[in-house]
């Protein structure tokens, strides 16, 4: 028993060694043109199909490399050139004469002593260089190229092979078009303002693109089997820069004019019509008055000046020229009507300023802006005289 673990440790270290020891012979393949043919086996063909499209899949998005349109299967080349089923260094050499192509992939597949796993042995020629293979176990579930566990598996399969590592670099840049160009010589096209590239691990210079916005350069580091996102603040194409709106002070105090205008002129008309109605019903007194002041003429009890002076209207009174009634009514309401013809005056004023300065305001435009049409004739103009008022004028 101790005698088959001693033998067993050497071979799974073999094993497990082979790919390293394989590339230790020297660098790893520089990316270009490769071949995947498909892959043979007598047990598990469908197994085998599925993998060996998975790697094709795989070999078009890996960066670098580019897939050859022509990749027949092992065993159809085996067959015409008339080599054993796993070809020796001679028959594979013949095998790239075929292909016209110096690198290539090819394996055989078969079922796996456990059942329910199949054993794939995977080999890259490259002409001049010593073979290099890998071994992997998997599932026999496994049959369908789409399946994402099995485009993983051929993601690290065809890394093992080719030696490369690779992750993914996101752009977002608005939502038009562009480019995104990787290390001043691939280009990608931005579509609708994103794109998603497979870059090797490492270094690399990214510049985006963008009509309108100018060229953006950053610097990344890819590692493998990482996401790395770049977010580019750019306006979309055809949207025009955003504008701010100022404050619209002219209107909001000219409109204010006009209602504080309009309050004033309402209030004038209010004194005004007071004023009215106290000449009318002072002209009823005054008949009374005139005669009480021709009584005390006759008299020589009339003193004379303004017969409403506080002086003048205490003696007459007292000296019985003016009723009390008569008198007292009379100077009350000339005292009315003359406050309320001089606070309806005053408030007119008010109201015409006001409304004149909220209407030049409200309906012109200073000179720093364009003058429409539709305004640029308007004119305000206060009227005074015996017809107080506003004129506007204008072509509309």
């Amino acid at each position: 028993m101790k005698a088959r673990h001693l033998f067993a440790l050497p071979v799974v270290l073999g094993l497990t060694l082979a790919p390293l020891a394989a590339h230790a012979d020297g660098p790893a393949p520089t990316p270009g043109t490769i071949a995947v043919l498909g892959i043979d086996s007598d047990e598990v063909q469908d197994q085998a199909d599925a993998l060996a499209e998975a790697l094709k899949v795989r070999a078009r998005k890996a960066p670098g490399w580019v897939l050859l349109d022509k990749s027949p299967s092992l065993g159809s080349l085996t067959t015409s050139l008339k080599c054993s089923a796993k070809p020796d260094t001679s028959c594979q050499q013949r095998i790239a004469d075929t292909l016209k192509s110096d690198r290539y992939v090819w394996g055989v597949m078969s079922k796996a002593g456990g059942g329910g796993q199949v054993n794939v042995e995977l080999h890259l020629f490259r002409r001049g260089k010593p073979d290099f293979v890998i071994r992997e176990t998997y599932s026999d579930m496994l049959k369908d190229h789409n399946d994402a566990k099995l485009q993983g598996l051929a993601q690290r399969l065809f890394e093992e092979l080719t030696g490369t590592s690779a992750g993914r670099l996101v752009v977002t840049a608005g939502t038009g078009g562009g480019e995104v160009i990787v290390d001043g010589g691939r280009k990608v096209p931005l579509e609708k303002g994103k794109a998603s590239i497979e870059l090797p691990s490492g270094h690399h210079t990214i510049e985006i693109v963008v009509p309108g916005s100018g060229r953006r350069a950053k610097q990344v580091d890819i590692q493998n089997g990482a996401e790395v996102v770049i977010d580019v603040d750019v306006a979309a194409p055809g949207e025009p820069p955003a504008k701010s709106t100022p404050f619209p002070t002219r209107t909001v105090v000219g409109g204010g004019l006009l209602v504080v205008g309009g309050a004033l002129a309402v209030t004038s008309v209010v004194f005004g019509a007071k004023w009215i109605g106290l000449k009318g019903e002072e002209s009823d007194l005054k008949a009374e008055l005139e005669a009480a002041r021709g009584k005390a003429t006759s008299n020589n009890d009339y003193r004379g000046g303004d017969p409403c002076s506080d002086a003048n209207l205490q003696r007459n009174v007292a000296g019985g020229t003016l009723t009390p009634p008569t008198g007292l009514s009379y100077c009350d309401k000339d005292r009315s009507a003359v406050t309320s013809s001089a606070l309806a005056i005053g408030f007119g004023a008010g109201a015409l300023v006001a409304g004149g300065i909220g209407a030049y305001l409200l309906f012109t435009k200073p000179a720093t802006e364009p003058t429409t049409a539709s305004r640029s004739n308007l004119g305000v103009q206060p009227i005074f005289g015996t017809t107080n008022g506003l004129s506007l004028s204008g072509s509309f």
